[in-house]
């Protein structure tokens, strides 16, 4: 008269991402980091990339953590900022143009995390990329 079993999708799930199946969850996390470098630009979310991959977002979420370190929304957004640095060293592509081409809608919000992962504003990076020659403050 107890409860019923786990539920095996659960159990599966859990057990993709750690012991004998780690593997597994480092393979999930790989895919899903080349999927988001490969489309950093779109507008994803970690629903939309869990069902891609065949998972669901909780799962994708822990093994994200697991294997890379931080979270589906950290992830994104470190590759868009890393892509935002190459195109920021040009001075053809102004921060607002930058901010778009890599996926952020918003360029104040693009600032914002920006600042959070590199210590500093797109442009104070700019302008230190180019030795100060722009004046930007």
């Amino acid at each position: 008269a107890g409860s019923a079993g786990p539920d095996p999708g659960a159990d599966r799930e859990r057990a993709a991402g750690q012991g004998a199946s780690s593997s597994a969850g480092r393979r999930i996390a790989s895919l899903a980091l080349e999927l988001l470098e490969a489309r950093h630009s779109e507008d994803l979310s970690l629903e939309s990339v869990a069902a891609e991959l065949g998972v669901s977002p909780s799962h994708l979420s822990r093994v994200l953590a697991r294997h890379a370190g931080m979270g589906f929304a950290d992830c994104l957004a470190r590759m868009r900022v890393e892509r935002a640095k190459s195109f920021l060293s040009s001075r053809s592509v102004s921060v607002k143009e930058a901010a778009h081409m890599v996926g952020f809608r918003d360029p104040a919000y693009f600032a914002r995390v920006f600042r959070r992962f590199e210590g500093e504003s797109p442009a104070e990076f700019r302008s230190r990329s180019f030795g100060g020659g722009l004046g930007v403050k």
